[in-house]
């Protein structure tokens, strides 16, 4: 019998720590390496109307840097402190916190300098490859500005 409860206690320390692994979303390991912001998209909303900005940030070269320790480097023109370590987290969950109503739609959430970001992986036309892949970043924690990165892998 005590055989029998030690067996129950192993598998079921086993089975939690395997849950634990799946609440990290396979997207963390996909967003590791260096990525080159291209560009930003805005979604302004004004006295009931909507309207789209872009910002071209090709030419200035500013790379994010996710390293496998979970710390992120923003280097490039714009960044005046290129040493600085942003640490960061993935996590699988709902965007908006307070959204209870809602089935959960678990996304794969980015957190860093404060911020949460929906991430989402995908690829340019033509070929998927890894170097034809794009990462998207978007903040909608202002409804009336919300914004999403594009960056594509460097």
């Amino acid at each position: 019998m005590k055989k029998f409860v030690c067996i129950l206690f192993v598998l079921a320390l086993f089975v939690s720590s395997c849950s634990k692994e799946d609440l990290n979303p396979p997207i963390r390991k996909e967003i590791i390496g260096n990525w080159k912001l291209i560009y930003a998209s805005y979604l302004i909303t004004k006295n009931d109307t909507s309207r789209y900005k872009w910002k071209n940030f090709e030419k200035q070269h500013i790379i994010y840097k996710f390293k496998t320790n979970g710390y992120l480097t923003i280097q490039g023109e714009q960044q005046k402190d290129t040493t600085r370590l942003y640490p960061y987290e993935v996590i699988k969950g709902r965007y908006f916190l307070q959204d209870t109503t809602t089935p959960p739609a678990y996304d794969n959430i980015l957190i860093f300098g404060g911020k949460r970001y929906s991430v989402s992986i995908g690829y340019n036309p033509g070929i998927i490859t890894k170097e034809n892949q794009v990462l998207e970043l978007s903040d909608y924690s202002n409804l009336l500005y919300q914004t999403t990165l594009s960056l594509k892998r460097e």
